[in-house]
Protein backbone atom coordinates (compact mmCIF):
# COMPACT_ATOMS: atom_id res chain seq x y z
CA UNK A 1 0.00 0.00 0.00
CA UNK A 2 2.76 2.42 0.98
CA UNK A 3 4.73 1.53 -2.14
CA UNK A 4 1.74 2.24 -4.38
CA UNK A 5 1.17 5.59 -2.68
CA UNK A 6 4.85 6.44 -3.18
CA UNK A 7 4.61 5.49 -6.86
CA UNK A 8 1.46 7.62 -7.27
CA UNK A 9 3.14 10.64 -5.68
CA UNK A 10 6.23 10.01 -7.83
CA UNK A 11 4.07 9.95 -10.96
CA UNK A 12 2.39 13.22 -10.00
CA UNK A 13 5.80 14.74 -9.31
CA UNK A 14 6.98 13.60 -12.75
CA UNK A 15 3.96 15.29 -14.35
CA UNK A 16 4.79 18.50 -12.44
CA UNK A 17 8.39 18.22 -13.64
CA UNK A 18 7.32 17.86 -17.28
CA UNK A 19 4.90 20.81 -16.93
CA UNK A 20 7.65 22.94 -15.36
CA UNK A 21 10.09 22.15 -18.16
CA UNK A 22 7.43 22.90 -20.81
CA UNK A 23 6.64 26.27 -19.18
CA UNK A 24 10.36 26.98 -18.83
CA UNK A 25 10.97 26.45 -22.53
CA UNK A 26 7.78 28.37 -23.41
CA UNK A 27 8.95 31.37 -21.37
CA UNK A 28 11.70 32.04 -23.91
CA UNK A 29 9.13 32.43 -26.75
CA UNK A 30 6.07 33.81 -24.95
CA UNK A 31 5.50 36.00 -21.92
CA UNK A 32 2.56 34.95 -19.72
CA UNK A 33 0.91 37.16 -17.13
CA UNK A 34 -1.85 36.27 -14.67
CA UNK A 35 -3.40 38.64 -12.12
CA UNK A 36 -6.11 38.17 -9.51
CA UNK A 37 -7.48 41.45 -8.11
CA UNK A 38 -9.96 41.88 -5.31
CA UNK A 39 -11.22 44.78 -3.26
CA UNK A 40 -11.40 44.75 0.51
CA UNK A 41 -13.47 47.03 2.68
CA UNK A 42 -11.38 48.67 5.33
CA UNK A 43 -13.33 49.77 8.36
CA UNK A 44 -17.11 50.02 8.57
CA UNK A 45 -17.90 51.23 5.04
CA UNK A 46 -18.57 47.97 3.17
CA UNK A 47 -20.16 49.37 0.01
CA UNK A 48 -17.14 51.31 -1.18
CA UNK A 49 -14.03 49.18 -0.88
CA UNK A 50 -10.99 51.09 0.22
CA UNK A 51 -8.13 48.72 -0.51
CA UNK A 52 -7.14 46.87 -3.67
CA UNK A 53 -5.28 43.57 -3.34
CA UNK A 54 -3.52 41.92 -6.26
CA UNK A 55 -1.72 38.62 -6.72
CA UNK A 56 0.47 38.47 -9.83
CA UNK A 57 2.25 35.66 -11.64
CA UNK A 58 4.54 36.61 -14.52
CA UNK A 59 6.60 34.17 -16.60
CA UNK A 60 9.26 35.26 -19.08
CA UNK A 61 12.90 34.67 -20.04
CA UNK A 62 13.28 31.50 -17.96
CA UNK A 63 12.06 32.96 -14.71
CA UNK A 64 8.87 33.44 -12.70
CA UNK A 65 7.85 36.56 -10.81
CA UNK A 66 5.28 36.22 -8.03
CA UNK A 67 4.01 39.44 -6.52
CA UNK A 68 1.54 40.55 -3.88
CA UNK A 69 0.36 44.14 -3.75
CA UNK A 70 -1.94 46.05 -1.38
CA UNK A 71 -2.77 49.65 -2.11
CA UNK A 72 -5.57 52.11 -1.43
CA UNK A 73 -8.22 52.79 -4.06
CA UNK A 74 -7.21 55.77 -6.15
CA UNK A 75 -10.16 56.44 -8.42
CA UNK A 76 -13.82 55.72 -9.07
CA UNK A 77 -12.71 53.33 -11.85
CA UNK A 78 -10.80 51.25 -9.31
CA UNK A 79 -13.90 51.05 -7.11
CA UNK A 80 -16.24 50.08 -9.96
CA UNK A 81 -13.80 47.59 -11.44
CA UNK A 82 -13.20 45.83 -8.16
CA UNK A 83 -16.76 45.15 -7.00
CA UNK A 84 -15.99 41.46 -7.52
CA UNK A 85 -12.87 39.37 -7.91
CA UNK A 86 -11.24 39.90 -11.28
CA UNK A 87 -8.96 37.47 -13.10
CA UNK A 88 -6.78 38.64 -15.97
CA UNK A 89 -4.68 36.35 -18.12
CA UNK A 90 -2.49 37.69 -20.92
CA UNK A 91 0.13 36.24 -23.20
CA UNK A 92 2.39 38.14 -25.57
CA UNK A 93 4.17 36.53 -28.51
CA UNK A 94 7.61 37.84 -27.67
CA UNK A 95 9.22 37.49 -24.28
CA UNK A 96 9.61 40.70 -22.38
CA UNK A 97 12.70 41.67 -20.48
CA UNK A 98 12.87 40.18 -17.00
CA UNK A 99 10.41 42.16 -14.84
CA UNK A 100 12.82 43.07 -12.05
CA UNK A 101 16.48 43.81 -12.27
CA UNK A 102 18.62 43.89 -9.19
CA UNK A 103 20.86 41.74 -7.06
CA UNK A 104 20.25 38.05 -7.75
CA UNK A 105 21.73 35.11 -5.87
CA UNK A 106 21.61 31.94 -7.97
CA UNK A 107 18.77 33.52 -9.93
CA UNK A 108 16.60 34.37 -6.90
CA UNK A 109 15.45 37.87 -6.01
CA UNK A 110 13.23 39.09 -3.18
CA UNK A 111 12.01 42.64 -2.78
CA UNK A 112 9.58 44.17 -0.30
CA UNK A 113 8.57 47.80 -0.41
CA UNK A 114 6.22 50.02 1.48
CA UNK A 115 5.50 53.65 0.75
CA UNK A 116 3.20 56.37 1.93
CA UNK A 117 1.69 57.61 -1.33
CA UNK A 118 -0.23 60.55 0.09
CA UNK A 119 -3.66 58.91 0.10
CA UNK A 120 -2.64 55.74 1.93
CA UNK A 121 0.02 53.14 2.41
CA UNK A 122 1.14 50.90 -0.48
CA UNK A 123 2.82 47.55 0.17
CA UNK A 124 4.38 45.25 -2.42
CA UNK A 125 6.30 41.98 -2.10
CA UNK A 126 8.01 40.40 -5.12
CA UNK A 127 9.76 37.06 -5.42
CA UNK A 128 11.60 36.27 -8.65
CA UNK A 129 13.12 32.85 -9.24
CA UNK A 130 14.25 30.77 -12.23
CA UNK A 131 12.51 27.62 -13.41
CA UNK A 132 15.49 25.29 -12.86
CA UNK A 133 14.99 24.83 -9.07
CA UNK A 134 11.36 23.85 -9.64
CA UNK A 135 12.40 21.31 -12.27
CA UNK A 136 15.12 19.98 -9.97
CA UNK A 137 12.79 19.64 -6.97
CA UNK A 138 10.07 17.89 -8.94
CA UNK A 139 12.45 15.40 -10.60
CA UNK A 140 14.00 14.12 -7.34
CA UNK A 141 11.02 11.99 -6.28
CA UNK A 142 10.54 10.23 -9.66
CA UNK A 143 14.25 9.38 -9.84
CA UNK A 144 14.27 7.86 -6.35
CA UNK A 145 10.97 6.10 -7.10
CA UNK A 146 12.46 4.59 -10.25
CA UNK A 147 15.52 3.39 -8.33
CA UNK A 148 13.36 1.81 -5.62
CA UNK A 149 11.14 0.07 -8.19
CA UNK A 150 14.15 -1.25 -10.11
CA UNK A 151 15.79 -2.61 -6.96
CA UNK A 152 12.61 -4.21 -5.62
CA UNK A 153 11.85 -5.82 -9.02
CA UNK A 154 15.41 -7.19 -9.19
CA UNK A 155 15.11 -8.54 -5.63
CA UNK A 156 11.78 -10.26 -6.38
CA UNK A 157 13.03 -11.75 -9.66
CA UNK A 158 16.24 -13.10 -8.11
CA UNK A 159 14.36 -14.56 -5.11
CA UNK A 160 11.87 -16.33 -7.36
CA UNK A 161 14.66 -17.86 -9.47
CA UNK A 162 16.67 -19.08 -6.46
CA UNK A 163 19.51 -16.60 -6.97
CA UNK A 164 21.37 -14.46 -4.46
CA UNK A 165 19.50 -11.16 -4.13
CA UNK A 166 22.75 -9.18 -3.84
CA UNK A 167 25.02 -10.60 -6.56
CA UNK A 168 22.79 -12.98 -8.59
CA UNK A 169 24.80 -16.18 -7.89
CA UNK A 170 22.89 -19.48 -8.24
CA UNK A 171 22.02 -20.68 -4.70
CA UNK A 172 20.43 -24.06 -5.52
CA UNK A 173 23.46 -25.98 -4.24
CA UNK A 174 24.02 -23.83 -1.10
CA UNK A 175 20.79 -22.85 0.57
CA UNK A 176 22.01 -20.85 3.60
CA UNK A 177 24.72 -18.47 2.45
CA UNK A 178 25.99 -17.21 -0.92
CA UNK A 179 29.51 -18.53 -1.58
CA UNK A 180 30.22 -15.60 -3.95
CA UNK A 181 29.43 -12.57 -1.75
CA UNK A 182 28.67 -14.08 1.69
CA UNK A 183 25.12 -12.71 1.94
CA UNK A 184 22.48 -14.79 3.72
CA UNK A 185 19.98 -16.38 1.40
CA UNK A 186 16.44 -15.00 1.66
CA UNK A 187 13.92 -17.57 0.53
Amino acid sequence: MLRRLFLLVSGLSLLCCVATVVLWVRSYWRADYMVCSSAVAAGTDTYYPQELRRLELFSTCGQVEMGKERRPMTSVDDVEMSKERLWEVESSPTPLAPPIRGHFRFGFFYHASAANVGYGFERRIVLVFPYWPLALLTVILPVTGGAICTNSARFARRSAQGLCTRCGYDLRATARRCPECGAEAKM
